[in-house]
């Protein structure tokens, strides 16, 4: 039967109970010292609510390995070490390399699948899992799943894959992910978007947005956390972004805020993962790397405005961006492109319909008053309380209640 369940609504906490906790297996598209997402904080949450969680990092292909050979040197023997315990209930595996182009080819992703679920399963031998819970999030592990023979399967769709780019076949992806589908109990959607194109194909559909982890930046909100050495060094007002500079940003459109706006530093926290090259000729433009979790506060303090500049696509319409959620729980204006998402919030969130529109608001944003921004602030805060993380796994647990509960009728 087909469900389409939309959240519990007014940010309420619904207290749960399963009959039995099921062991899970998540097949991730991250590491798990990656910048965390929803994928580590729920496998986290999982664990530590009792559940034993086997986490399967990303899928690396050769061409990639040796274009970072220098980098990532060990990774080709990883897989040898198996499950490593992170904490208890919960296992971080990284799998063995496959072969590239398994997003374009559908016999060399069945091909990859076998090699991945001979090692999954000699983990889940290893662990003592019994008919695990199958949380994947790669949009091409239909076959694995099959290959894995479990009798729960959850698919979580976080991005719109078949634009992706590099070694990507749109209707090769698209043919993969809908297998996923169909294979799975269940698919849960952060965005809307998501949900409508790809909903149809799903037993059961929920939409689970993402959230922040509002408590560790209430501080800044509050003006008790002191900016980082290296962002004071940084002559203002500063105009930021948190988050990887991935190809759905607009750098044009960075490009021509800072040329307009010169007396303004723009700031990213966050790794690169595209050239630029692009921005290197502005001295107002600057790139700070990868920061911990625990230093972004620091970070964002120092911050006037915060921005969300997405390239207008398919990305940005299915996108549910971390960053703007960690903006407003920070009390920090927030100025974005014209995406869904950002129009959510539209008391709280600037939105611009053109590069020009994008500078205007930034320097509106910037010239209020103390008064004004404290107001923006507590405003901010209080929706930010209806976008946790606490209460985003609550609606996933709601979904193994529903989907995995074995003595539900």
């Amino acid at each position: 039967m087909h469900k389409t369940w939309r959240g519990l609504g007014n940010g309420c906490i619904v207290k749960l109970r399963m009959d039995s906790k099921p062991d899970i297996v998540c097949i991730a598209t991250q590491d798990w010292n990656d910048l965390w997402t929803r994928k580590q904080r729920f496998m986290k949450r999982f664990s530590e609510e009792g559940f034993r969680v086997l986490f399967v990092e990303t899928q690396v292909h050769w061409i990639t390995y040796i274009r970072e050979f220098r980098h990532r040197i060990n990774r080709a023997f990883k897989f040898m070490k198996g499950a490593t315990a992170v904490k208890e209930n919960l296992w971080v595996a990284t799998p063995p390399l496959v072969l590239p182009f398994f997003q374009m080819n559908t016999f060399i992703c069945k091909l990859n699948s076998l090699l991945l679920s001979w090692f999954i399963k000699r983990q889940i031998r290893r662990l003592g899992f019994n008919d695990p819970v199958i949380y994947s999030y790669t949009p091409y592990s239909g076959y694995l799943m099959r290959r894995l023979k479990s009798s729960r399967k959850l698919y979580e769709c976080v991005d719109e894959f078949v634009i992706d780019k590099g070694m990507v076949r749109k209707e090769t992806v698209a043919r993969l992910e809908r297998d996923t589908i169909l294979q799975s109990d269940a698919m849960v959607a952060t965005a809307p978007f998501l949900l409508e194109r790809k909903g149809s194909m799903a037993k059961r559909t929920y939409l689970i947005p993402n959230a922040a982890d509002i408590d560790h930046y209430r501080g800044v909100n509050l003006d008790n956390v002191k900016p980082n050495d290296e962002i004071t060094n940084i002559p203002g007002p500063i105009v930021g972004f948190l988050g990887s500079v991935a190809y759905w940003i607009d750098l044009e459109l960075i490009a021509y805020v800072a040329e307009k706006l010169p007396h303004y530093s723009f700031v990213f926290v966050g790794p690169a993962h595209v050239d630029t090259s692009r921005l290197s000729g502005y001295d107002n433009v600057f790139f700070l790397g990868r920061k911990t979790f625990d230093e972004l506060p620091s970070y964002i303090a120092a911050f006037d405005v915060c921005m969300n500049p997405y390239i207008l696509d398919d990305v940005a319409s299915g996108c549910s961006p971390l960053k703007l959620y960690e903006y407003m729980a920070a009390g920090k204006p927030i100025v974005s492109v014209r995406m869904p998402e950002a129009e959510k919030f539209v008391d709280l969130v600037e939105i611009a319909d053109s590069y020009e529109e994008f500078a205007q608001k930034i320097e509106w944003l910037i010239s209020r008053n103390k008064t004004w921004k404290r107001d923006f602030a507590e405003r901010a805060w209080t929706e930010s309380q209806n976008h946790t993380w606490g209460k985003r796994f609550e609606q996933t647990m709601t979904v193994f209640e529903e989907c995995f509960n074995e003595n539900r009728n």
